[in-house]
């Protein structure tokens, strides 16, 4: 008898819509039966961290602008990510995400959506997991849009510096920037290739089509914040008048960020952990106090030493910036720019002359 994987890739076009039906067949673990499970190609939008993921999650794929996200971040990374590549059954993830749809949007006919920002891979660990999660989101959905969100790679470390701080990071920025790449294979951890975009990129497009994926930039939202969720819907083959655009929170800012130096006082205390960053810690780093040293960090209020100590924190981090090595993202940007509508140059990113 066929295996569930070799069954999984089974699937047909929908003749009543721009959406795909595939059929995934689930193995009983009891009776050794199989049964179709039916579902809507979906939206999967894979991040980039710091790239707006909360705001569409929790502003713009909701029933009312015609999406239904059944899955939250945590349940994306229990049943998609996490899974050793080897073990993961795709008919498995598939039929939850099938249920929660069917629940959550009842006789509503919204597109699904598959929204975490860690699907793009462990940036604090070099991205290692990217691939694996590309080729595991191919064999659940197919068909699926895919949508990126990137962002100029110099603003995008000031910010995902506060979120490997956040998780127990306990290393400065130019050690950051500078990991001896020798060892990445054994124990991957943050490398800038990660945020070369084209890799990725082109990756997807082989995967899915290069029609299937849409690739936005932050900066547009920061312009245009209208004109960004409008690409967005138009993607989807969404309708979106000026009245329901209109309606968005298009200037709710939502995970503000930190000053540097609330982020150094939380990646000095890092060290006193031991953690997957820090083995020479003196404390052993629970789960339970890792997320309560992460919310009372969130939940920290800028104080007089931030304001006197910051500004020149700030002129620091960008002598690092500028420190790195010329053109360290030119070449990457340059391709990027063949595989995006946007004009990346206008937007602030480093291109090749």
């Amino acid at each position: 008898m066929a295996s569930a994987g070799q069954n999984a890739s089974a699937s047909w076009e929908n003749p009543f819509g721009p959406s795909v039906l595939s059929t995934r067949w689930k193995s009983s673990r009891f009776s050794g039966t199989r049964q179709a499970v039916t579902i809507t190609a979906p939206l999967v939008h894979i991040g980039y961290p710091k790239c707006l993921s909360t705001w569409l999650q929790q502003c713009l794929f909701l029933p009312e602008f015609g999406f239904i996200n059944p899955l939250n971040a945590f349940d994306i990374q229990l049943g998609l990510v996490s899974p050793n590549p080897l073990d993961f059954e795709p008919g498995d993830f598939c039929e939850t995400f099938s249920q929660r749809c069917h629940q959550a949007a009842g006789d509503r006919s919204l597109m699904p959506v598959c929204s975490s920002e860690n699907l793009v891979g462990a940036l604090s660990h070099g991205g290692y997991n990217a691939k694996y999660n590309a080729d595991k989101l191919q064999a659940c959905f197919p068909q699926a849009r895919i949508l990126m969100v990137i962002r100029e790679q110099r603003s995008m470390l000031r910010s995902l510096y506060r979120t490997l701080v956040a998780w127990g990071n306990p290393y400065p920025i130019k050690k950051l920037l500078n990991s001896p790449p020798h060892w990445r294979h054994i124990a991957p951890s943050f490398q800038l290739e990660a945020l070369e975009y084209d890799r990725l990129i082109r990756y997807y497009q082989q995967r899915f089509g290069a029609e299937s994926v849409k690739v936005l930039c932050f900066e547009q939202f920061q312009l245009d914040p209208r004109r960004f969720a409008a690409d967005v819907f138009r993607f989807c083959a969404l309708p979106a008048d000026e009245q329901q655009l209109a309606a968005l929170p298009l200037q709710q800012r939502l995970n503000p960020g930190s000053s540097l130096f609330g982020i150094e006082k939380k990646r000095l205390g890092n060290r006193l952990y031991r953690s997957i960053y820090n083995s020479n810690g003196l404390l052993e780093e629970t789960e339970e106090r890792q997320f309560q040293r992460m919310a009372a960090f969130r939940a920290r209020q800028d104080g007089w030493l931030d304001r006197k100590l910051g500004p020149a924190m700030e002129r620091r981090f960008r002598h690092h910036m500028e420190a790195l090595p010329q053109g360290q993202f030119e070449a990457s940007n340059t391709r990027t720019q063949a595989l995006v509508d946007a004009d990346l140059e206008a937007l602030g990113y480093q291109l090749g002359g």
